[in-house]
């Protein structure tokens, strides 16, 4: 979701940092944890930017990454296991990460850039400025 505030390259630049310093730190470089969180978070900024083009609201926005995410941790799974069965976990990964991502949309519209009053970002994206400021404006 961070995507259609920053931008793209900047938001490849989060996810790919988070993913390499979290394994760095945890000593879990190149593992299979590492590889999942990585494309998955790569690939969920990847559609994120690319939908935010539209004016898609946080809630679409994180549904969609939420979905990629997991589609491509499975993909990912099932090349190292050398197994396709992996995907009989995509329902539930699916169901969890659509109510995960539910909670990260409201608070990430409650909280994205200067607080608004009411809660139309959470479904349909508000029109973006262009005087060239990012964030969300409260209109008095």
């Amino acid at each position: 979701m961070i995507a259609s505030e920053i931008g793209f390259g900047d938001a490849l630049i989060v996810a790919s940092a988070k993913s390499i310093l979290g394994a760095l730190f945890s000593g879990r470089f190149l593992s299979p944890s590492f590889l999942t969180g990585f494309f998955g978070a790569v690939s969920a900024s990847l559609v994120e930017s690319f939908l935010a083009r539209f004016d898609f609201g946080y809630l679409s926005l994180s549904a969609m990454g939420s979905f990629v995410n997991n589609l491509v941790q499975l993909i990912v799974i099932s090349f190292l296991v050398g197994s396709t069965k992996t995907f009989l976990l995509f329902p539930l990964m699916v169901i969890l990460g659509l109510v995960s991502g539910t909670v990260n949309a409201f608070l990430a519209s409650k909280m994205g850039g200067i607080v608004f009053e009411n809660y139309s970002r959470f479904f349909f994206a508000q029109k973006k400025a262009t005087d060239g400021i990012t964030g969300d404006r409260v209109r008095s």
